[in-house]
C-alpha cells in the first residue's frame, strides 16, 4: 500500500514520498505532531519525521527498533519486526514514545538523538498496541498490550511517570480480552479491548464498561471528539458506533467533579457551612490560610462538644467530637479539597 496527503479536502491527492524502513506494519503508523501540524511521524521499523506535512521529505529519526524480520524470504507470511504505535509528547516536542510488535517500548526525550528501551521487568513480551502520552506531562504516559497473537487474553495497562524508565501495572479489574487502544480524556482513561470499551476515573484503580448497546465484538481504533464529549469506536466486522464520555465522578457521591466540592471523598450531601466551596468534610483549615496545621487543631480542640452548624464539624453531624478530631488528622499538613466549584 502507499500513503498519500490531500490539502482541500480531498478533491486530489499526492503522495507523501519516500520514507526510510525496510518492513511496515499492516496498520503503519502515521501521526501528527500535536505541537505543530506541519510535524508527521511515519514509522516502519525506523521512525521517519516531516516538517513540511509529509510533502518535503521524510528524515530517519531512529534506527532500527525491532529485533529484525523474524522471517526473512519472499515467502514472509506478514511484516513482523515493526512498529505498531507513536506517541509525541504535546507538552515537549522532544519526547516521543514508542512500541513495536515484538514487545519493545522506546523512549526519546531529544527528538531521537538518543533512544532508550524500557527495560522494565513488569512490562510483558507482547504486541504493544497503543501508547498515549499525558497531554500536560511528558514524564506520564500510558501503554496497552495485547497477546492476541500468542493466544494470550490477559489484558495489559501500564502507567509510567519517569519518562518511560519504570511502569506500574493498572490493568486492575479489566476483563480477560487483549487490549488494542487506549485514550485519555480530561480526568478519565478509556481503553477498547476485544470485548468493549471500559472507562476509568481514577487512573486505572477500577474500570467501568462504557456504554450501552454496544454487540460484544472486538473493538480496534477509538478516537474522542471533545466539542461535542463524544467517543468513536471501529468494531471488527459490526461497523462504527459512538456514545457520550461521562463526566468522570472520582468519588463515587453522584456528583461528577466539576460539581463536586470534595472531589476525592464521597459527601453527597455537599455539608459547607462556611460556603467557601470546599466540603466540611476535606476541608479542615479552619482558619482559611490554606493549610491544615496545629492552629487549625487548637480550634477544632476549642469547639469540641459544640453543637448546631460549626466549621469544625467536619462529618456535618451536628456535634464536633473525637470524629471530627480522626478527620482532622488524616488532612494535617494538607490544603483543603481538592474541590470542583471552589472559587
Amino acid at each position: 500500500g502507499s500513503c498519500r496527503r490531500s490539502t482541500d479536502g480531498g478533491e486530489t491527492t499526492s503522495s507523501i514520498g519516500s520514507t526510510t524502513s525496510q518492513r511496515r506494519n499492516w496498520l503503519t503508523p502515521l501521526v501528527f505532531d500535536p505541537n505543530d501540524p506541519a510535524i508527521m511521524y511515519y514509522a516502519g521499523n525506523i521512525v521517519n519525521r516531516s516538517v513540511s506535512g509529509g510533502a518535503g521529505g521524510w528524515a530517519a529519526i531512529s534506527p532500527e527498533l525491532t529485533d529484525g524480520d523474524p522471517f526473512p524470504g519472499s515467502d514472509e507470511p506478514y511484516p513482523f519486526g515493526t512498529i505498531t504505535t507513536v506517541a509525541p509528547a504535546a507538552s515537549n516536542g522532544n519526547t516521543l514514545y514508542v512500541g513495536t510488535d515484538d514487545a519493545k517500548l522506546w523512549y526519546t526525550h531529544d527528538l531521537g538523538v538518543n533512544w532508550t528501551q524500557s527495560s522494565d521487568p513488569d512490562l510483558p513480551n507482547r504486541w504493544v498496541s497503543r501508547i498515549v502520552v499525558d497531554p500536560t506531562d511528558a514524564s506520564v504516559a500510558y501503554a496497552t498490550y495485547s497477546g492476541f497473537r500468542n493466544g494470550d487474553n490477559t489484558p495489559y495497562v501500564f502507567k509510567t511517570v519517569d519518562g518511560g524508565a519504570n511502569w506500574d501495572d493498572i490493568t486492575s479489574n479489566l476483563p480477560q480480552a487483549p487490549v488494542n487502544g487506549i485514550a485519555l480524556y480530561n480526568d478519565s482513561l478509556i481503553i477498547i479491548n476485544d470485548g468493549g470499551v471500559y472507562i476509568s476515573d481514577n487512573d486505572g484503580v477500577t474500570w467501568d464498561f462504557l456504554g450501552t448497546g454496544l454487540p460484544n465484538v472486538p473493538v480496534m481504533d477509538l478516537r474522542v471528539h471533545a466539542p461535542t464529549n463524544t467517543l468513536h469506536i471501529a468494531t471488527f466486522g459490526r461497523g462504527m458506533w459512538k456514545t457520550t464520555i461521562p463526566a468522570p465522578d472520582f468519588d463515587d457521591d453522584g456528583l461528577v467533579n466539576s460539581a463536586d466540592n470534595c472531589i476525592e471523598v464521597a459527601n453527597p450531601d455537599q455539608c459547607d457551612t462556611n460556603n467557601d466551596g470546599f466540603g466540611n468534610l476535606c476541608d479542615g483549615d479552619l482558619d482559611n490560610n490554606n493549610i491544615v496545621n496545629t492552629f487549625d487543631l487548637n480550634l477544632l480542640r476549642s469547639a469540641m462538644g459544640s453543637t448546631g452548624s460549626n466549621d469544625a464539624d467536619l462529618d456535618c453531624n451536628n456535634i464536633v467530637n473525637s470524629f471530627d478530631l480522626t478527620l482532622m488528622r488524616n488532612m494535617f499538613g494538607k490544603p483543603p479539597g481538592p474541590s470542583g466549584v471552589a472559587p
